[in-house]
């Protein structure tokens, strides 16, 4: 199975998430209210996600588990 990687560029909701297309449905990433609004850049390498910020700064790394809607961050 070949890795699927790309850069998609996006704005953080007013409820502080993101959404992203994954095996053919909509997952949410859970980045806080704090940064509603922020511009973000989301690396994207098949299941794992890093979101920063255009200065470069991590606000988030996440796994997409298949079986949930919502992804919660992962633990560090």
């Amino acid at each position: 199975r070949r890795s699927r990687s790309w850069l998609r560029r996006d704005t953080v909701d007013l409820d502080g998430k993101l959404t992203i297309r994954y095996a053919g449905q909509i997952r949410h990433l859970g980045i806080g209210r704090r940064f509603a609004g922020t511009r973000v850049r989301m690396l994207i390498n098949d299941r794992d996600v890093r979101v920063l910020n255009l200065a470069g700064q991590l606000l988030g790394d996440y796994t997409i588990d298949p079986n949930r809607n919502y992804q919660a961050r992962n633990k560090t």
